[in-house]
Parts: structure tokens; C-alpha cells; sequence
């Protein structure tokens, strides 16, 4: 893939790397690849707008889509190995402007974490809900991560996950849990813990769940996603 031109400055042929100063920034980024035998070209440029932070390197990488034999450009930040929220824009734009949005946070069923392994597809979901609806009254993390660290740096426009396996016992009560995928911001994830904490003791899961050595595991994603507006 190669970066055709960045805020309409075009660079020689087969240009990959650009620096930019910090700020808002459109590139247009062009495609010929092959995957599972199928070859995704582009007619012309695709565009996207993403902030940059100043001591960040980043990447523009494709999403290809088989099924439609389309693709989409998307921005990874090497620095923080993280996704970059991202707008698309249209294929005459070279300029954009975006405005943060209000942080939006939500506790996932993490994909492809596995755990509370359950008979009934119901049940499962149910235990899940049971305990998110809990943890969700007590986790507040821009607030708390502003009271624990006031001298923290800005949270930057990304997303931020930290997945945890909870393990409860029969009782509902909090047999252990332990950090799977941390978020790469420890005090993010030590207030997901501190959450899970408070929130205890749950509803008992429903007993087909419960393993023989007599707690279920239930996985949760806290995620917190601070994405750009475009204006």
C-alpha cells in the first residue's frame, strides 16, 4: 500500500512515510494486494482523517473484505500499539477538522477471550448481563483516572481495553479474577479491578455453570473509546 498524498501534498511515486506535525491530519492511500486468491486494487485514492500526537509514529493499514472484494483504510498507532479512531472521507477531500467526542465507555463480551463455557446459550448470557449490569453502576474510569493521577497525560483520541477473567463461586461470591489483556494504561487497569471489587457479591450463577471445582469464569472487556467528530 502506498500514501498517495497527506493533506493534499503528494509525495514522489511509491511514497510510504510522511512527518507531519501534531494535529488533524486527510491521507489518501492507495491498494493492490492478494488474499485467499482474491486481488483488492484501488480505481483511486481512499481517504481518511485521524489525529496525530506529537512522538507518535503511525501506520495506515487496510481492512480487506473479501465477501464484497472491497477495502477499508484504517490507522494504527506504533507508538501505543493501538487502533486509532478514524473517520473516511470523500474521495475530493484534503483537509478535515475533528472535534473530540464525550468518551464512550462499554463492558464487552471480549471476542475470542473464551470462558463460561455453558450448555444453554441463555444461561450463558444471562450470568454475563447479571454481572455487567453490577460493575457498570460502579465504574466510572475518566473520573477516577483523573482523581488518581491529576498529572496523567491525556487519554489522546484511541481506545482503550482491558480484559478481565472473573471467577465467581456458587454463591455469586468473588473467587478471583485476574488482568488477561491489559489496556497498556496500568491505572485503567487497576480501576477495572477496583470495579469488579466493589460490585461483588453477585447474583449465584445459574448451577449447570458451574464448573467441578466449583466457580465459573466470566470474561469481561472494559473498554473506553475516545473517537473524533468530524466537522
Amino acid at each position: 500500500m502506498d500514501i498517495e498524498e497527506v493533506d493534499g501534498y503528494r509525495g514522489g511515486w511509491a511514497t510510504d512515510g510522511f512527518e507531519v506535525v501534531p494535529g488533524t491530519h486527510a491521507v489518501g492511500v492507495r491498494l493492490l494486494a492478494r488474499r485467499d486468491h482474491l486481488q483488492v486494487e484501488s480505481v483511486t485514492a481512499l481517504r481518511v482523517c485521524f489525529a496525530a500526537e506529537a512522538g507518535h509514529t503511525y501506520a495506515v493499514e487496510p481492512r480487506i473484505i473479501p465477501t464484497v472484494r472491497k477495502w477499508l483504510p484504517r490507522v494504527a498507532d506504533e507508538t501505543a500499539n493501538a487502533w486509532v479512531p478514524s473517520q473516511p472521507l470523500a474521495a475530493d477531500a484534503t483537509t478535515c477538522t475533528l472535534e473530540p467526542a464525550a468518551p464512550v465507555f462499554r463492558i464487552a463480551w471480549p471476542i475470542g477471550q473464551g470462558g463460561l463455557v455453558a450448555k444453554a446459550k441463555a444461561q450463558r448470557q444471562e450470568c454475563f448481563q447479571q454481572v455487567k449490569a453490577r460493575v457498570e453502576a460502579v465504574w466510572n474510569p475518566i473520573e477516577e483516572y483523573g482523581r488518581r493521577n491529576p498529572a496523567a497525560p491525556n487519554l489522546g483520541m484511541r481506545k482503550w481495553a482491558t480484559v478481565l477473567h472473573v471467577r465467581l463461586r456458587a454463591d455469586g461470591s468473588l473467587a478471583d479474577l485476574q488482568i488477561v489483556v491489559p489496556s497498556g494504561a496500568p491505572v485503567l487497569d487497576q480501576i477495572a479491578v477496583s470495579a469488579i471489587q466493589q460490585a461483588q457479591p453477585f447474583p449465584p450463577p445459574p448451577a449447570d455453570l458451574v464448573k467441578e471445582t466449583g466457580v465459573v469464569t466470566v470474561p469481561l472487556a472494559f473498554e473506553i473509546v475516545i473517537a473524533p467528530q468530524t466537522k
